[in-house]
């Protein structure tokens, strides 16, 4: 609560404050001469609680009889609500009780402000629940805040204008404001639409931000940018233009002169819309670093140029619901309430927009232009993304700039985004086997590969999406990588049309099954409800295959003859629902196919061979969604010579590698092979030596009764000499660390089997024999036994380049880490682990960027409370069981271990 007293306009200063920050509380209210209107008595108090109620948002006729009932039902009312009031002219405690009676009336976050003309009022008083400020205002004070009204309108309109980047604004404002040296180049990076130039703008007429930079210059470069048109631009900025007229004069000495006159100023330039990092070298020599703390302000699409630049990076995010929301209701109702009736049909329309604050606004001002009718709003709900982009198309065309800005290959893979449904979230490791199975990635030319795959092109390519934000980043893996994306709706929508138009390949959702018979060829997208339309049209136009479901729309499998599918080079048929057809006895007709993903039925479990004859196949992928059964890989597989992953439940036997095969036994361009098991008396040794030259990324598990110990299963891995990433299922024990492939970088030990089963217990100590691995970057150890250890110690000069270690459930009663242990250490992620305390050397790792603890139990959550990291160093709590750190922050992280077992 803020008590306002003294001589000077009280009234008018509560007023600026309830305009400003009313619209950041759930309900608000400004109750005016307060003093006045309950001199009539009881009656005058209810009067003021009723237009309480009502300015509130309750809005139902109130009956209230009493003062008491009004407090009662003001306090039922709003005790779940945020609120902000104002109580102008307050003389007595009574009419606080009446109004505003306790803290917990409303919920936590509420402000009360009071003006009064008693100096000593609510001076020595408690009121329950209430911290209570005074602020005194003289006469003639408010006088002088209000000569700097133009700087208060300009932050209201700043707030109005910038829903959801207010920090961000806030953030660069202040860093123009401490740096007092050299050039501070800053970047906002973000997708198209998103309203980068408009916080750039704010950013540049701020008139504090105008104080500091005596020399303020905007440059718009643009995609089509001229050089000689951006020198001209800055000369104008500059105020130079007149001074130096003439045909005669160069480029060079233009050039100079911009650079002489900045030379002695402090200035701040914004760059707005710069589309290639190659811009900044032609720029940069214009701008002297006059060590007077000048800055540069860089608004793009494209990462690249801010990595290019050095720059400190900003990424304004899209808005949330209720920022989207806000900016709304901001344009179409202006400082007015959308009417009850409409909010929901008016949420679900601007949810559509994807949280773009360019689609939301140009929605606004369709919007606005209709009469506020639930038949109206309903009419627009249903198609919002043509009402968006119906007139000028200015939101389609904003987002094709940066299409057309591609390059063709990456045209090509960003056209492919189309198949995915809405808000799909893409898993990238599949997404890069599919579009090298479309052919869209070509092969690096002969001589010039240095052991670069089609993989690591496809990989590359992603990251330029991601750069150029037309693909947004949902997850990234422990090594930095993309884990999964999402491509915005409206991007999508620009896919399919961009398919369409340029007339190659139709993208296909299900209700297009029957118009099939009207295109060459199609990638079709099968959701669920339109299966039963296949058998119906030309599946030999099928150029792909995907099928998705959110969940399964059949209780038994539906069998889909392959054979019609005589054209796809992709069939991915998802979930359990599809399963190949016993009529699927000729597959080697299907010379196009490269992408294989179905479900382990019957036909595969009885006819594995059948799969064999694919003689193009690249990826297959034999997924049993049952948990119970095992791929059993034939002889046959061996004849997919360009097979490149091979993932699933997969169990090698005595028939897969027959004892003195000869060496046409062999996958050469294999790149994936996991999760497999191997029958009895196979081991590493009869399987590795040369058969999987290029083999990067295996996963094994551990088959109890194998009948050796997992050391001898083990034996013969380190003939994998181009392993990159190793998964152990169910191993207690790890071999010596010369039985590892010397170029590994990643190792997951998952412990799934109840130990107890068996009679094993799980050693930690087992890992140190990992610390000898010079190439080891990162460690994932997930081990959910009972088995409670004494301690686990990492010896000095262990792990000496391990960035990334992840531990999940580990039950020591100390850990001890020895000087000169794990030196690189970047990210230590602990979940769910049970000890008192993380040793106290990890806390002198000049390396260590973050702790994240996920559910520590509370001596250890205590214990990380007292620490003190090196600078740089976050220590990151998360779960239900760090409530009790009231003082505490608790931050978020994404980081999933990726889900290959079942």
């Amino acid at each position: 609560m803020l008590v306002i007293y003294g001589d000077g306009n009280k009234t008018t200063f509560a007023g600026e404050l309830f305009n400003k920050f009313q619209h950041q509380f759930q309900a608000a209210s400004f109750l005016d001469k307060v003093s006045e209107k309950s001199r009539g008595g009881a009656d005058g108090l209810e009067n003021l609680q009723k237009t309480l109620l009502y300015e509130m948002g309750v809005h139902e006729k109130v009956k209230l009889g009493s003062t008491l009932k009004g407090s009662f039902d003001i306090k039922q009312s709003l005790r779940n609500k945020r609120v902000f009031l104002v109580l102008d002219d307050v003389d007595s405690t009574e009419q606080l009780d009446a109004l505003a009676g306790g803290g917990d009336w409303f919920c936590p976050g509420s402000r009360i402000v009071i003006t009064t003309r008693d100096a000593n009022f609510l001076s020595n008083q408690v009121l329950h629940g209430f911290k209570i400020e005074r602020y005194c205002i003289n006469e003639g004070e408010f006088d002088r805040m209000e000569a700097l009204g133009s700087n208060q309108k300009q932050d209201k309109v700043v707030e109005e204008d910038m829903v959801g980047f207010v920090n961000i604004f806030n953030d660069v404002t202040k860093q123009l404001k401490e740096n007092d040296s050299g050039v501070d180049v800053i970047s906002i990076i973000g997708m198209g639409g998103l309203g980068k130039t408009t916080l750039a703008k704010k950013i540049y007429n701020n008139n504090e931000v105008k104080k500091l930079f005596p020399c303020c210059v905007w440059v718009t470069v643009s995609k089509d940018y001229k050089a000689k048109e951006l020198l001209q631009s800055l000369l104008k900025g500059c105020g130079l233009s007149e001074s130096i007229k003439g045909e005669d004069i160069s480029a060079d000495y233009q050039r100079s002169v911009v650079r002489e006159f900045l030379e002695t100023k402090k200035y701040l330039i914004v760059l707005d819309n710069i589309w290639e990092p190659e811009v900044w070298d032609e720029v940069e020599c214009f701008f002297p670093d006059n060590n007077n703390g000048s800055a540069i302000l860089i608004t793009s699409r494209n990462d690249g140029v801010a990595n290019y630049t050095g720059s400190k990076s900003y990424y304004p995010p899209l808005l949330d619901k209720d920022e989207s929301w806000k900016l709304f209701c901001m344009k179409v109702f202006k400082s007015r309430e959308c009417p009850s009736n409409l909010e929901h049909m008016g949420r679900l329309m601007v949810e559509k927009c994807g949280g773009l604050p360019l689609a939301i606004v140009t929605l606004a001002g369709v919007v606005a232009k209709k009469r506020r009718l639930p038949v109206e709003w309903t009419r627009i709900m249903r198609n919002v993304l043509w009402y968006v982009d119906k007139d000028d198309g200015r939101v389609t065309n904003v987002l094709k700039l940066s299409y057309d800005s591609l390059p063709q290959r990456l045209k090509s893979c960003f056209l492919f985004l189309g198949v995915y449904p809405e808000d799909y979230e893409i898993p990238v490791k599949r997404l890069k086997q599919l579009w090298i199975a479309e052919g869209l990635i070509q092969p690096p030319k002969i001589g010039i590969s240095d052991g670069l795959e089609v993989e690591d092109i496809a990989e590359e390519y992603l990251n330029e999406l991601v750069d150029r934000s037309l693909v947004m980043v949902v997850k990234r893996k422990s090594d930095g990588g993309v884990k999964s994306c999402w491509i915005h709706d409206l991007l999508l929508d620009l896919c399919i049309s961009e398919n369409r138009a340029e007339k190659g390949i139709e993208i296909c959702t299900g209700k297009d099954i029957p118009s099939l018979d009207n295109v060459e060829t199609c990638r079709l997208s099968l959701r669920g409800q339109y299966s039963n339309l296949l058998e119906q049209c030309d599946l030999s136009r099928v150029h792909s295959l995907m099928c998705f479901w959110d969940y399964c729309y059949f209780t038994e499998t539906l069998w889909i003859n392959v054979m019609s599918f005589s054209s796809a080079r992709i069939l991915d048929f998802g979930k359990p629902c599809f399963g190949l057809s016993p009529a699927a006895q000729n597959l080697g007709t299907h010379i196009h196919l490269r992408y294989l993903r179905v479900n382990q039925g019957a036909c595969v479990e009885d006819h594995p061979d059948l799969i064999c004859s694919l003689a193009n196949l690249e990826t297959l992928i034999v997924e049993d969604f049952s948990d119970r059964h095992f791929f059993k890989l034939p002889h046959g597989i061996w004849r997919l010579k360009k097979l490149r992953h091979l993932e699933g439940r997969l169990r090698m036997t005595s028939k897969t590698v027959p004892p003195n095969t000869s060496g046409e036994d062999c996958l050469p361009n294999l790149q994936t092979l996991q999760l497999v098991t191997l029958e009895k008396g196979l081991t590493m040794s009869s399987i590795a030596i040369g058969r999987f030259p290029k083999l990067r990324k295996f996963g094994l598990r551990w088959n109890f009764g194998s009948g050796c110990t997992e050391h001898e299963l083990l034996q013969g891995l380190h003939h994998l000499k181009n392993l990159e990433e190793l998964k152990l299922v169910d191993f207690h024990e790890l071999p010596q660390a010369h039985e590892f492939p010397s170029n590994i970088t990643k190792i997951t030990i998952n412990i799934l089997s109840p130990t107890d089963w068996f009679g094993f217990n799980y050693r930690y100590s087992s890992l140190n024999t990992l610390g000898d691995l010079t190439r080891l970057h990162v460690l994932k150890v997930t081990t959910p036994v009972h088995y409670l250890e004494d301690s686990l110690r990492f010896a000095a000069g262990s792990f000496p380049n391990l960035e990334v270690l992840h531990v999940t459930m580990m039950r020591v009663r100390e850990w001890i880490l020895e000087e000169g242990a794990m030196p690189s250490l970047q990210h230590l992620i602990m979940d769910q682990c049970y000890l008192d305390e993380l040793p106290e050397q990890l806390w002198s790792l000049n390396n260590l960027q973050n702790v994240r603890v996920v559910d520590p139990p509370r001596k250890l959550g205590e214990s990380l409370l007292r620490v003190k990291p090196k600078d740089g160093c976050k220590v990151i709590l998360e779960g239900q069981d760090t409530g009790y750190y009231d003082d505490y922050v608790v931050e978020e992280e994404e980081e999933e271990e990726e889900e290959e077992n079942r």
